[in-house]
């Protein structure tokens, strides 16, 4: 169980960064995680269910599989891969606030593929695509686009001695409409003790 999200109005759209109930009113969430592991790949399903107030209900599931490096297998042996999927379906409320045409889910996506040359430095590529608001089709709601929707395409190459670890990435941002200039270089040292 955590402390889960909360609705401040009952017409109000979900925010999953942000929208935690406040401390003199908090709102449970609980969740579950399944896996399944075999040698070099698993998998996992994740669920958590969390009411919003105003008789609105908010239920998350997402999937992850990933490869990791299998070993004894030529070229394959050098690479990881990794996806995965997230809906989070915001239902119910009265009249006015939600039930049909008023529910709406958000949907998110990763796939991540790395080269891993050496056992000290890898080379990256991720892209993942994210919609808020939607309230018809399975990933994205055309009708309902902002330029909160979009993608994001990075490239980086991560080397890492002992407790260090230092990383270049290069981020695509591409807004689904109203094209922002976004994109960026980022660097990060990190030290883990």
């Amino acid at each position: 169980m955590v402390r889960g999200y909360a609705l401040a109005q009952p017409g109000a759209v979900l925010n999953l960064q942000n929208s935690f109930s406040p401390d003199d009113a908090t709102r449970l969430g609980w969740g579950n995680r399944v896996g399944f592991a075999w040698r070099w790949l698993s998998a996992w399903y994740s669920s958590y269910f969390n009411t919003l107030g105003f008789g609105r209900r908010l239920f998350m599931q997402a999937v992850d599989v990933t490869v990791w490096r299998p070993r004894g297998i030529p070229v394959l042996q050098h690479f990881s891969a990794g996806a995965g999927l997230l809906r989070a379906d915001v239902s119910g409320g009265g009249a006015g606030v939600g039930g049909v045409g008023y529910d709406y889910y958000d949907f998110a996506s990763y796939f991540q593929l790395r080269y891993h040359p050496t056992e000290w430095l890898y080379l990256q590529y991720r892209q993942g695509l994210r919609t808020f608001d939607n309230r018809r089709g399975l990933i994205l709601d055309n009708a309902r686009l902002t330029s909160a929707d979009g993608s994001t395409h990075s490239f980086g190459a991560v080397a890492r001695a002992g407790a260090l670890t230092f990383g270049i990435y290069y981020f695509v941002n591409l807004e689904k409409v109203d094209e922002i200039r976004n994109d960026l270089l980022r660097t990060s040292l990190t030290y883990e003790f």
